[in-house]
């Protein structure tokens, strides 16, 4: 997973950007950190939705644009 993000970063940010955390992923789609949540959680949400995409479609990481993390402690939002 470490790999797989390679970095944060932050830009000058709209309205509706503000907020979060936007991290690039070796295969090019992004994920979305809250910036007043704890990391901890969410990159363990993070995990655990990675390894059960991968054990039900290996190529899922192919057809993916983002991973948005920022919606309370059981919710993610992908496309």
């Amino acid at each position: 997973m470490r790999q797989a993000l390679n970095y944060a970063e932050r830009s000058e940010q709209s309205e509706a950007e503000q907020g979060k955390i936007i991290a690039r992923t070796a295969e090019n789609f992004a994920v979305y950190f809250s910036t007043i949540a704890d990391v901890a959680p969410e990159l363990n949400k993070l995990i655990a939705f990675v390894l059960e995409k991968d054990r039900v479609d290996r190529n899922w990481r192919d057809n993916i644009s983002y991973i948005d993390l920022r919606f309370g402690s059981t919710r993610i939002y992908y496309k």
